[in-house]
């Protein structure tokens, strides 16, 4: 039984979406200049599930937790 996979589909295509820019960075050894959009561009598009409740329970505080 394998594993599922981290992306959804959406996120899939999205981020194949993405490989002529990484390629182009690649080769121009530019890819310090790529993360930062790219990843701005992500959360904006797939931003991160607020914690519920029991997170937060569970950890006690939200000191230990990395958002």
């Amino acid at each position: 039984m394998g594993t599922s996979p981290w992306a959804t589909k959406e996120q899939k295509t999205w981020l194949q979406s993405q490989l002529r820019g990484f390629v182009k960075a690649q080769g121009s050894q530019s890819l310090d200049s790529f993360w930062a959009p790219l990843y701005s561009a992500w959360f904006d598009k797939f931003p991160l599930a607020a914690l519920t409740q029991e997170e937060i329970a569970a950890e006690g505080n939200c000191k230990g937790l990395l958002l």
